[in-house]
């Protein structure tokens, strides 16, 4: 696949260093949004991070659409990067303390922030669009969806597993 943008975009220069950089996993409590492709609409808190497909939870085995988690979190002012660990084949969006750090369709979703951070206490909000295939699988009476979703015996994974800050 062959993207065109339609103005030239300057592409970060990565370099390898000699030490390692300190990460660290974000664990906090989450504000969680569900915009199911359904159009319904519902709210969750989550303490931990987790693959919706391992639950028991039928309104979230079965979710397909758009999760908006919001946080909060404290920066000593070195932080430069936050990387969403596993994200489950989904399209990330990026906001720090209202301001937009990208969008990632594919490869590793790390963000450079270091323009939007601040000293302090900052707002994280992160919105991933998942993939149909879960919610396609719970639809048995639609021969297309269960043609299409035949081959999954299980249900996809789908959520956003992690997020680490890193320096």
């Amino acid at each position: 696949m062959i993207v065109f943008e339609p103005a030239k975009i300057e592409l970060p220069t990565y370099t390898f260093k000699t030490a390692p950089i300190e990460t660290k996993e974000l664990t906090t409590s989450w504000d969680v949004k569900f915009e199911h492709a359904n159009g319904t609409i519902f709210n969750r808190k989550m303490d931990q991070l987790i693959d919706f497909s391992t639950l028991d939870d039928d309104e979230l085995t079965t979710f397909s659409g758009t999760v908006t988690y919001t946080t909060q979190f404290e920066n000593a002012g070195n932080l430069k990067y936050v990387i969403l660990g596993e994200v489950n084949e989904a399209v990330s969006e990026l906001t720090i303390n209202g301001k937009s750090a990208g969008m990632r369709w594919y490869g590793i979703h790390c963000y450079d922030v270091s323009e939007l951070l601040k000293e302090g206490t900052n707002t994280l909000e992160i919105k991933m669009t998942t993939t149909l295939a879960n919610y396609c699988r719970s639809l048995t009476d639609n021969p297309t969806a269960k043609n299409w979703t035949g081959r999954y015996k299980t249900p996809f994974p789908s959520g956003l597993e992690s997020v680490v800050l890193a320096e």
